[in-house]
């Protein structure tokens, strides 16, 4: 437990990365499919860990939800993680939580980690009559997706220091990426926003997600087209007290539980760039992407995060020092981090 904080919070973001592009290359065709992944960990005189993990591929038209969550407390140290993710044809939610905190009574080291990750994987063919079939073509789509991230951490002092890392990537057919850096947990993924502060010094921050994401994807007129769309999430807190500060506490939260959703077809072109009328499509799971998803429920949405703050303060210290909130990042902003950050 004596690597840096930094390299070991740059091995978790590889290993989720890699782990993450790999289902996202899965060649599951009509199905939704779910991992999530939370681990509390605390170390000081003892130590303590406890991780939750799941994952499930569904079938065809089916939507597949979990919840992970895994906390830690003892005297000095506490961290807790929760995640969530959900997946279907066309809509993708998720959601993590870390949270760590350190006392000023010991030396200490607080360590929290979530991950969720959902995919939809499935075919759709464009028909536009016997006059196109087998001719190449493209259709213009969107995804519309709503949510942030934010970090805290509290003030630190000369015995206490603290890190929070918030972590979105999404990959999907039709998505342009390249205004995508391709380093600092970015590499391989179409689009993408991260915040990482360390009380030490460290604070990079990029996103180029956009409310609307614009699609155009290639097609055969008449002929099956693969369509995959995978949303990560990574949130980490991470906590050290060598005795003598005031204590230390972190947090680190992504919310993207409402929602990343299919917005529908807006026009289809042959290789020419004319426009084509009188489209229909069929797809493997049946989901219709003519037209736009349908908008979970507000009330669904809202009683998940009830349920999820709830779970995130179980282990939290009584005595928490004041918590600073460092920034808040909407899906809509496109601020850019230093491109040697990036590199």
């Amino acid at each position: 437990m004596n690597a840096h904080p930094y390299m070991i919070r740059k091995y978790h973001l590889l290993k989720a990365g890699l782990f993450s592009i790999g289902i996202a290359a899965l060649p599951n065709i009509a199905t939704a499919s779910t991992f999530i992944s939370a681990t509390a960990q605390t170390y000081g005189t003892t130590t303590t860990g406890a991780k939750d993990s799941k994952g499930i591929g569904g079938t065809a038209g089916q939507e597949v939800q979990y919840r992970a969550s895994a906390n830690t407390f003892e005297i000095g140290h506490s961290a807790t993680a929760t995640a969530y993710a959900d997946a279907k044809e066309g809509t993708l939610r998720a959601a993590v939580r870390s949270s760590a905190a350190t006392t000023a009574s010991t030396t200490d080291t607080g360590s929290a980690e979530g991950y969720a990750t959902a995919t939809w994987d499935d075919t759709m063919t464009v028909n536009a009559g016997n006059v196109l079939k087998g001719n190449k073509g493209y259709i213009v789509a969107t995804i519309d997706i709503s949510g942030s991230f934010a970090g805290t951490t509290g003030l630190p002092d000369a015995a206490d220091s603290a890190e929070h890392n918030e972590l979105i990537r999404i990959i999907g057919t039709g998505i342009d990426s390249s205004s995508t850096p391709r380093g600092y947990g970015c590499g391989g993924w179409s689009l993408c926003g991260y915040h990482d502060y360390a009380t030490w010094g460290v604070d990079a921050l990029f996103s180029n997600i956009q409310s609307v994401i614009p699609l155009r994807i290639p097609i055969t007129f008449g002929a099956a087209t693969h369509l995959n769309y995978t949303l990560d999430l990574t949130s980490l807190a991470w906590t050290h007290s060598r005795g003598g500060g005031s204590g230390i506490s972190a947090s680190a939260f992504v919310d993207y539980a409402h929602t990343m959703n299919w917005g529908g077809i807006s026009g289809v072109y042959d290789a020419n760039n004319v426009l084509v009328g009188n489209i229909t499509t069929t797809s493997a799971s049946g989901f219709n992407y003519l037209d736009a998803a349908p908008v979970p429920e507000p009330e669904r949405y809202a009683l998940f995060l009830a349920g999820f703050g709830i779970m995130s303060v179980v282990s939290r210290l009584r005595n928490q020092p004041p918590r600073v909130l460092r920034r808040r990042i909407d899906s809509s902003d496109t601020a850019a981090a230093e491109p040697a950050r990036c590199a």
